[in-house]
Protein backbone atom coordinates (compact mmCIF):
# COMPACT_ATOMS: atom_id res chain seq x y z
CA UNK A 1 0.00 0.00 0.00
CA UNK A 2 2.86 2.35 0.76
CA UNK A 3 4.10 1.81 -2.81
CA UNK A 4 0.60 2.35 -4.25
CA UNK A 5 0.32 -1.21 -5.54
CA UNK A 6 -3.08 -1.45 -3.80
CA UNK A 7 -5.54 1.14 -2.49
CA UNK A 8 -6.17 -0.75 0.76
CA UNK A 9 -5.02 -3.82 2.62
CA UNK A 10 -4.80 -5.52 5.96
CA UNK A 11 -2.06 -5.89 8.46
CA UNK A 12 -1.07 -6.20 12.07
CA UNK A 13 -0.71 -3.20 14.36
CA UNK A 14 2.60 -4.52 15.69
CA UNK A 15 4.00 -4.69 12.16
CA UNK A 16 2.81 -1.17 11.39
CA UNK A 17 4.69 -0.01 14.46
CA UNK A 18 7.96 -1.42 13.10
CA UNK A 19 7.95 0.27 9.69
CA UNK A 20 9.87 3.47 9.09
CA UNK A 21 8.10 6.63 10.25
CA UNK A 22 8.06 8.16 6.76
CA UNK A 23 6.21 5.06 5.47
CA UNK A 24 3.83 4.88 8.43
CA UNK A 25 2.91 8.58 8.01
CA UNK A 26 1.62 7.85 4.50
CA UNK A 27 -0.76 5.12 5.67
CA UNK A 28 -4.16 5.47 7.31
CA UNK A 29 -5.83 2.87 9.50
CA UNK A 30 -9.42 2.61 8.29
CA UNK A 31 -10.65 -0.03 10.73
CA UNK A 32 -9.26 -2.07 13.59
CA UNK A 33 -10.59 -5.51 14.47
CA UNK A 34 -10.45 -7.22 17.81
CA UNK A 35 -7.28 -9.19 18.45
CA UNK A 36 -6.78 -12.58 16.87
CA UNK A 37 -4.20 -15.32 17.22
CA UNK A 38 -1.06 -14.18 15.39
CA UNK A 39 0.61 -15.75 12.38
CA UNK A 40 1.65 -19.36 12.42
CA UNK A 41 4.57 -21.21 10.95
CA UNK A 42 3.31 -24.24 9.07
CA UNK A 43 5.24 -27.38 8.16
CA UNK A 44 4.91 -29.27 4.92
CA UNK A 45 3.26 -32.66 5.58
CA UNK A 46 6.16 -34.50 3.96
CA UNK A 47 8.65 -33.29 6.59
CA UNK A 48 9.49 -35.81 9.27
CA UNK A 49 8.46 -35.14 12.84
CA UNK A 50 12.08 -34.91 13.91
CA UNK A 51 12.84 -32.20 11.32
CA UNK A 52 9.74 -30.24 12.34
CA UNK A 53 10.70 -30.51 16.02
CA UNK A 54 14.26 -29.41 15.26
CA UNK A 55 13.09 -26.31 13.38
CA UNK A 56 10.50 -25.55 16.04
CA UNK A 57 13.11 -25.78 18.80
CA UNK A 58 15.47 -23.51 16.85
CA UNK A 59 12.76 -20.82 16.55
CA UNK A 60 11.78 -21.10 20.21
CA UNK A 61 15.39 -20.92 21.41
CA UNK A 62 16.12 -17.71 19.46
CA UNK A 63 15.04 -15.64 22.46
CA UNK A 64 18.02 -17.05 24.43
CA UNK A 65 20.67 -15.86 21.95
CA UNK A 66 21.57 -12.12 21.95
CA UNK A 67 22.08 -11.93 18.16
CA UNK A 68 18.83 -13.76 17.51
CA UNK A 69 17.05 -11.56 20.06
CA UNK A 70 18.07 -8.51 18.03
CA UNK A 71 16.62 -10.07 14.88
CA UNK A 72 13.36 -10.80 16.69
CA UNK A 73 13.13 -7.28 18.13
CA UNK A 74 13.78 -5.79 14.67
CA UNK A 75 10.66 -7.52 13.35
CA UNK A 76 8.56 -6.67 16.41
CA UNK A 77 8.82 -9.99 18.26
CA UNK A 78 9.66 -8.74 21.74
CA UNK A 79 8.75 -11.98 23.52
CA UNK A 80 10.06 -14.51 21.06
CA UNK A 81 8.31 -17.35 19.29
CA UNK A 82 6.30 -19.96 21.11
CA UNK A 83 4.86 -23.35 20.34
CA UNK A 84 1.17 -23.62 19.53
CA UNK A 85 -1.46 -26.21 18.68
CA UNK A 86 -3.71 -26.41 15.64
CA UNK A 87 -6.77 -25.42 17.68
CA UNK A 88 -5.10 -22.17 18.75
CA UNK A 89 -6.27 -20.72 15.40
CA UNK A 90 -9.94 -21.62 15.87
CA UNK A 91 -10.68 -17.90 16.39
CA UNK A 92 -9.28 -17.16 12.93
CA UNK A 93 -11.17 -20.07 11.37
CA UNK A 94 -14.39 -18.73 12.90
CA UNK A 95 -14.03 -15.32 11.22
CA UNK A 96 -17.16 -14.29 9.35
CA UNK A 97 -15.99 -11.99 6.59
CA UNK A 98 -19.58 -10.85 6.05
CA UNK A 99 -19.29 -9.03 9.38
CA UNK A 100 -16.43 -6.84 8.17
CA UNK A 101 -17.26 -3.18 7.47
CA UNK A 102 -18.09 -2.51 3.83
Amino acid sequence: MARNFFVAGGGIQRTLGTVAANVRENLSVLWTSKGYTPHAFAAHPHLSGSVITSIQNAFISMINDPESQNMLVNIGFKQGIESASNEDWDDVRALDFNELPQ
